[in-house]
């Protein structure tokens, strides 16, 4: 799940990305692999869109809880 995450955030694909993905495929199966690319194109699509909006990030204390 990792290689497709990092293959759909990183583009264009290098050599290693695509051998990567190719072997995701063969362990997770293509409905799986499908599955994981709309995750990862869904989450970076999400970031991209709140990186331009350019909103304030609340800040949070080291255990992820947000800080008032």
């Amino acid at each position: 799940m990792l290689a497709v995450a990092e293959a759909a955030t990183r583009l264009p694909l290098s050599e290693d990305a695509q051998a990567d993905l190719a072997g995701a495929r063969n362990v997770l199966g293509d409905e799986a692999f499908v599955a994981a690319e709309w995750v990862a194109a869904t989450i970076n699509a999400f970031n991209r869109v709140s990186i331009l909006s350019q909103h304030p990030v609340r800040s949070r204390d080291d255990a992820g809880k947000l800080l008032r």
